[in-house]
């Protein structure tokens, strides 16, 4: 799947299938835009993952 220069929202992020699926877009290339209700989840994602350098 040809994911560079694509954006891709994700709500859920902070865990199971969304945290899954934005690590899986980010690896093939894609921009990640995350949405999650549980921020500090969110920010552990980010802060284990290279691949997820957002800002919150």
């Amino acid at each position: 799947m040809e994911l560079k220069n694509k954006t891709i929202i994700i709500t859920g992020a902070s865990s199971g299938i969304g945290a899954a699926a934005a690590m899986l877009f980010a690896a093939e290339g894609a921009s990640v835009v995350l949405g999650a209700r549980r921020e500090t989840e969110l920010n552990s994602k980010r802060d284990a993952d290279p691949l997820l350098p957002f800002l919150t």
